[in-house]
């Protein structure tokens, strides 16, 4: 059972198209080409192509909206064509795409299958290109299982691999199995994809809010480096600072001694204090015991011993005493609840780590923030990219 309201998913999407919106004539086109292809095929002979991309998601909301204005409510069928090694995250929106929209999926994987994009299928039936062999089979195996399906709705827009002469419908070539590929969001932009996505609060996989804008296998695919956010006054001069602190900026007791706390070791979390192991101004401490003078009291002769009488004992072990920072340092059949035995840093060192640590992983901007659709592919490729300025 789908687990969305059907009519109020349908009343939405249409008082969209019929609305004064930027959007409305885009998603009223769209719509009207769905319509056009269930009143000619009906439901029973139209799939969806769904691999999870924004794009795809678009047109299965669409969708979904076309059928419950018909108050048709059977499971939608769809298929979907793995890439290799895809995303976790990726499959995991697929099935969950699946349970909100009561879709009925095919999983079409033929052996060995090429690299692919999960944004659209955009090569069903285009002149012969690295993969489509594969893409090929995979549509047989499809039409082998469901032989009465004759159009596919998919996702390809203008700016897409191969989609700049597509029209609303395209029959397939000749050598591929028979079917009519309709395309309706054809003419949609990227900032139209974002702007409806978001207008209607329709879920999307959440790999396009950690930088991505085109998805495809983990080898070939790459935030966009067009949404890098620098920060050249914020995180990344506060990594600085942390790691290379002005003199006096930090206590002596808690400086980093670089042979004993790299920033290695900060940053990948191995500067944890060990039983076998003392901070590093705290060293060469000896006797085991700290000790602290009271207030002015009787000062020994040169070469006397103090009168341990006029000192007051603070700890018996100076890896307790060395950092003020630190609520407490277990040592080995001490451990505390939750803390384990070979000790932990206190949590203002913590806060310090996990503070470094953020500010060492770039951060990127969601992929609606993009504002210039040429880069929507720059994440693509053999290789992170990198965007020249």
């Amino acid at each position: 059972m789908a687990l969305f309201d059907s009519s109020t998913l349908a009343s939405e999407t249409y008082a969209l198209a019929a609305s004064n919106e930027p959007i409305a004539a885009l998603v009223k086109e769209a719509l009207k080409v769905i319509d056009g292809v269930l009143d000619e095929y009906g439901p029973d002979k139209v799939s969806l192509s769904f691999n999870g991309g924004k794009d795809c998601t678009i047109l299965l909301h669409l969708y979904a909206a076309a059928l419950a204005k018909r108050t048709i409510s059977p499971a939608i069928p769809a298929f979907y064509i793995p890439v290799p090694s895809p995303f976790p995250a990726l499959e995991s929106f697929i099935s969950h795409a699946a349970r909100v929209y009561n879709l009925s999926v095919f999983t079409c994987a033929p052996p060995c299958f090429p690299v692919a994009s999960a944004e659209t299928l955009t090569r069903v039936g285009d002149a012969p290109t690295k993969g489509t062999d594969n893409m090929r089979q995979a549509l047989e195996l499809y039409r082998a299982r469901f032989p009465e399906v004759e159009a596919i709705l998919i996702g390809t827009r203008r700016t897409d691999p191969h989609g700049a002469t597509l029209d609303f419908r395209v029959k397939t070539d000749p050598d591929w199995p028979p079917f009519v590929r309709v395309h309706p969001i054809i003419n949609w932009d990227y900032a139209d994809v974002w702007t409806f996505l978001r207008r209607l609060e329709i879920p999307y996989c959440s790999l396009y809010d950690e930088g991505y804008t085109s998805l495809g296998s983990t080898y070939n695919t790459f935030r966009n480096p067009a949404l890098l956010v620098n920060d050249e006054d914020g995180i990344q001069a506060q990594s600085r600072s942390f790691l290379n602190p002005p003199t006096g900026s930090i206590p002596e007791t808690v400086a980093l001694a670089p042979t004993k706390m790299t920033t290695h070791a900060i940053l990948d979390g191995s500067a944890v204090t060990s039983p076998d192991s003392k901070p590093p101004s705290c060293a060469d401490i000896e006797p085991r015991s700290t000790i602290l003078p009271k207030p002015p009291s009787v000062q020994p002769e040169q070469g006397d011993l103090p009168d341990v009488s006029s000192l007051q004992m603070i700890a018996s072990d100076p890896v307790t005493a060395c950092c003020p920072i630190q609520q407490a340092i277990t040592t080995p059949g001490k451990a505390e609840p939750g803390v384990p035995e070979d000790g932990r840093v206190g949590d203002d060192c913590d806060s310090h780590e996990a503070a470094n640590r953020a500010a060492a992983t770039p951060r990127y901007r969601p992929a609606y923030e993009l504002t210039d659709a040429a880069h929507e592919r720059l994440g693509r490729g053999t290789h992170a990219p990198v965007l020249n300025s």
